[in-house]
């Protein structure tokens, strides 16, 4: 049988390894195919098509959303994420049934017939790191390589047939999300999955014989000899050696991975270490290894991608529902604007990388644990003061809104002027002059945070105008005609001519063009940016003292700033681009809670909102990686919108990423009048709070520090068939009420026993068989209690229902049951009511609280009540807060208007039916809901949203 067809990986800094590779595979394969999978993109100065192998792009692999996948992975980590996806596409388009993987930095020695013969009866072979114990103190130990995968990973056979199909698209799933260079937490690239392989997949070959993959973590215990120029380990030919992190000017210590063996300890192994070095180098390493990594910037820019920006976005965005290319630049709504945005806090100025950075440096945590409140001057002054922004791995183009905000230096700033230049913040033209003329604004010294405070437009909050720009503007005639309105309409005009000629033609120091500069959209900054650096690399000019001012006779026929409209007149609109949600719900949750947050996900899919799912249900452990916290789909939108309680909300907002600073909106549910200053403080972890009644928004409204927005929710309709009545002892010609609490919901607000004592009222009058069926969720957690209500219901038609039910088997008892009883001190929306109605059910329920919004004399039957206080606390509900008190008399009369008027019952159900359908159903909410996100990308659009607060990572 012909040999397996054989494949690697590598950037374009690596061809001459794979190139090595490859000759030597087919040395001995001569019948074999090799495939080299470019992890880069095209250079323009490699001869692909003069190598002996078949290349092939990762981008040409299929992945989904391929910029974005690249995007996420530093090189390491993209050279090893694509494997997986390039065996399949061995399989699919070239229909190879069985393959070889290696690494390029591996040299084949001899022919690998065992191997050949073990993928003939096995599906796929692993080659250990180790076949016997390390003991020693050196490193790897074994520890490291428990850590790092029991398996290497840099061979792997594979047969690819229909028994390993699942398996290689279970490992393209990991690999996709978690192909992370992260060994202390567990995760080493596509290395750590496949210790699964031997669990998932029958009978995996593992090739222990000491010929295979030689490297330095088994080179302990592989006596190596040169036998007749053929190199011999235990008496076999040696197959393949793996020269994984070996530096070719220095081959002493054989890798930098480890310090166990060196070529001081083992000469005998120089000659093979020495041949391996002069063929990589006769494969053109030392001119293809300086090809900067395609992946490694911003397209169209010099501007260096910083790790963690990588990893915010595999954090925020990992399936490209926002940045499908995270590297285009010339797009409204950029990742690199995105990331580069200044976010204002009392404290100061931060940005998303600065944010990011802190994030994923614990040491960073604890140094300055409240990052956006007191501790947010000393981190500034650690980020761009000491340079350590830029020896954590940012370009300076990350930092600079911090750096103009804060300045240089250690210590906080403080501005210091001169008492004789204070009062010109608004000077005229001769005090303007006077005031540049005092100013060397090359070297502005303690005057640049006065000259850099920003005078906002009333229209137009950005671009930035600062108290300069103002002042050249006032002695720059040309530039008043072509910006009449400088704060206004012609703000961004006056910002785009101050950057673009300003800090040419005053010699302006940089620190009083960046925070304007950073203001304008992305692609003019980016060229501005080029263009000031170009700039100061030419010889500079002679600056007068003091500095001399251009006047209105020196303009040009065609003023800088008229030809800066042109320019920007002629480039290309931007893209685009749509506002989107993160839904954070319990969303698995047969709650009236997780109701509400599948409700919105429905109403947002309706609204053709872009969303995405964060689940608050799920165990935080299990979303680990890296220390962070990875939800499925990120959190990539611009509004959050949280459906978590207001004592749940601080838990609920640290799930996820602090950089992310998103627009927040808290969707709370409260079922009394008083809102405990308690939770007073939530208010400050959310941008705006939406309220689903009146009622709830009339109890937040008096301590609210943010607005509250009444939004009523989607409620979806109950579309299970009705459950078969005498699973719960019911008889089929009964009239059924249903009543249902959950014991977690505090029985003493839903008020149970009232019930039970009304419909004992009711029941003789009745004139036709009733049952009331009790339905109790969580009744384990309160036995006495079901105890009580079942002593309390002795004697009469009354059925308990104490099984645990999911979300179907409630819409059932719905269907089944004939109306709802309600017998409720109070409710923030009433959902069972609801649901009634959209079967165009009656509904006897007190007519107190969130039901008030629907239920009337027209849409139901109201139970009186007279308003009482709290006589102790129920909690979270306080003792002197106020509640309903239903009269018990007034139900039972309600319920048996129910009964003796059916066609009244159903005129009233019908209303409500209407009622409901127009304010809670899919097509009302979905308007509602498009209504609101529009409302705030509008306010977004005007006035930057404030800031993440909270602090919780």
């Amino acid at each position: 049988m012909p040999a397996p067809h054989a494949c690697t990986i590598a950037s374009n800094n690596y061809l001459a390894l794979a190139r090595v590779f490859a000759e030597s595979y087919k040395r001995h394969h001569p019948e074999a195919e090799v495939y080299v999978c470019i992890a880069d993109r095209p250079d323009a100065d490699v001869p692909y098509g003069k190598m002996p192998f078949v290349p092939i792009f990762a981008s040409e692999l299929g992945i989904p959303n391929f910029e974005n996948f690249a995007f996420r992975y530093d090189i390491l980590e993209l050279n090893t994420a694509v494997k997986p996806f390039l065996l399949a596409q061995l399989r699919d388009r070239l229909g190879l049934d069985r393959v070889l993987y290696f690494d390029p930095d591996i040299l084949v020695l001899s022919r690998l017939d065992e191997l050949e013969r073990l993928l003939e009866t096995h599906p796929a072979i692993l080659t250990p790191h180790i076949t016997r114990g390390l003991s020693d103190a050196y490193i790897p130990s074994e520890r490291d390589i428990r850590m790092a995968g029991i398996y290497n990973l840099g061979f792997v056979g594979l047969r690819l047939d229909a028994g390993t199909r699942s398996f290689l698209e279970w490992w393209q799933e990991r690999l996709y999300r978690f192909c992370l260079n992260d060994i202390r937490n567990g995760i080493f690239v596509d290395q750590g999955w496949m210790d699964f392989a031997p669990a998932f997949l029958e009978d995996v070959a593992v090739a222990r014989s000491p010929a295979y993959n030689v490297a330095y973590w088994n080179l302990a215990h592989r006596p190596l000899e040169r036998v007749d120029e053929q190199w011999r380990v235990e008496g076999v030919p040696v197959g393949f050696v793996h020269f994984s992190g070996l530096d070719f000017g220095d081959l002493t210590p054989i890798s930098r991975h480890q310090n166990r063996v060196g070529l001081a300890k083992r000469p005998e192994l120089r000659p093979l270490f020495e041949r391996y070095r002069d063929l990589v180098r006769s494969a053109g390493h030392e001119k293809l290894r300086t090809i900067p990594y395609g992946y490694r910037t911003f397209e169209t820019s010099d501007v260096p991608i910083p790790w963690m920006a990588r990893r915010l976005l595999q954090r925020v965005d990992p399936l490209g529902h926002r940045w499908p290319n995270p590297y285009a630049i010339h797009r409204h709504d950029s990742f690199l604007e995105w990331l580069t945005e200044p976010i204002e806090y009392p404290g100061g100025t931060l940005t998303r990388t600065a944010l990011a950075l802190w994030e994923e440096r614990d040491d960073l945590i604890r140094a300055f644990p409240d990052v956006c409140g007191a501790d947010l001057p000393r981190y500034a002054d650690w980020l761009v003061g000491h340079g350590e922004g830029a020896r954590a791995g940012l370009h300076t183009y990350f930092t600079a809104p911090v750096r103009a905000r804060h300045g240089h230096g250690s210590g906080p700033r403080r501005s210091t002027f001169g008492p004789e230049l204070h009062p010109y913040a608004t000077a005229s033209v001769e005090r303007a002059t006077e005031v540049l003329a005092k100013l060397d604004l090359s070297n502005p010294g303690a005057f640049t945070t006065w000259l850099n405070e920003p005078l906002p437009g009333v229209a137009h909050p950005r671009p930035v105008i600062t108290r300069l720009a103002l002042l050249l503007y006032k002695v720059r005639h040309d530039v008043q005609s072509a910006y009449p309105d400088p704060l206004e309409v012609d703000q961004a005009g006056l910002a785009d001519w101050f950057c673009r000629h300003a800090a040419l033609e005053f010699h302006l120091h940089r620190d009083l063009v960046q925070p304007v500069l950073q203001s304008l959209p992305f692609a003019t900054r980016l060229a501005l940016t080029r263009q000031l650096s170009k700039a100061s690399a030419a010889p500079a000019k002679q600056v007068p003292a003091p500095l001399s001012l251009p006047n209105a006779e020196s303009a040009t026929t065609t003023p800088p700033a008229e030809s800066s409209k042109r320019d920007r007149a002629a480039s290309p609109a931007p893209e685009g681009a749509g506002i989107g949600v993160n839904l954070a719900a319990y969303f698995d949750m047969d709650t009236g809670v997780g109701q509400m947050g599948r409700g919105s996900a429905l109403a947002l899919g309706a609204a053709e909102i872009p969303f995405v799912r964060i689940h608050l249900d799920e165990e935080p452990s299990a979303k680990l990686a890296a220390g962070r916290i990875h939800h499925q789909e990120g959190a990539p939108h611009t509004v959050t919108l949280v459906h978590a309680n207001a004592d749940e909300t601080p838990r609920a907002l640290s799930l996820l990423p602090l950089s992310s600073a998103s627009y927040r909106v808290g969707y709370w549910f409260w079922e009394l009048s008083h809102f405990p200053l308690a939770f007073a403080n939530r208010f400050e972890l959310l941008d705006e709070v939406w309220a689903p009644t009146r009622f709830c928004q009339a109890s937040f409204e008096p301590i609210a520090t943010i607005p509250v927005h009444h939004v009523p929710p989607c409620v979806p309709r109950p579309e299970a068939p009705a459950a078969d009545r005498s699973r719960f002892g019911v008889a089929a010609d009964s009239f059924v009420f249903l009543l249902a609490f959950d014991v977690a919901s505090i029985p003493e607000r839903k008020n149970p026993f009232a019930a039970i004592e009304a419909f004992r009222r009711m029941v003789p009058r009745a004139g036709r068989p009733v049952s009331l069926l009790i339905k109790i969720s969580r009744a384990n957690q309160n036995p006495e209690l079901v105890a009580r209500l079942s002593a309390a219901a002795k004697g009469l038609p009354i059925r308990f229902h104490t099984a645990a039910a999911t979300r179907a088997e409630m819409d059932s008892l719905v269907a089944m049951c004939d109306a709802n009883l309600s017998v409720h001190r109070s409710e923030g929306l009433g959902l069972l009511p609801i649901e009634f109605l959209y079967l165009g059910k009656p509904v006897v329920a007190t007519g107190y609280g969130g039901v008030t919004d629907f239920l009337d004399e027209t849409t139901g039957y109201a139970i009186d009540f007279e308003l009482i206080h709290l006589d102790q606390d129920h909690p979270p509900y306080p003792r002197g807060a106020v509640w309903a008190d239903p009269s018990i008399d007034h139900a039972a009369e309600q319920m048996l208007a129910v009964l003796g008027d059916p066609q009244e019952a159903a005129r009233r159900g019908a209303a409500g039916r209407e009622r409901v359908e127009s304010i809670y159903g899919v097509v009302a909410a979905a308007a509602r809901y498009r209504a609101e996100i529009e409302r705030i990308g509008a306010r977004l659009q005007s006035h930057r949203a404030r800031p993440d607060r909270h602090g919780a990572r």
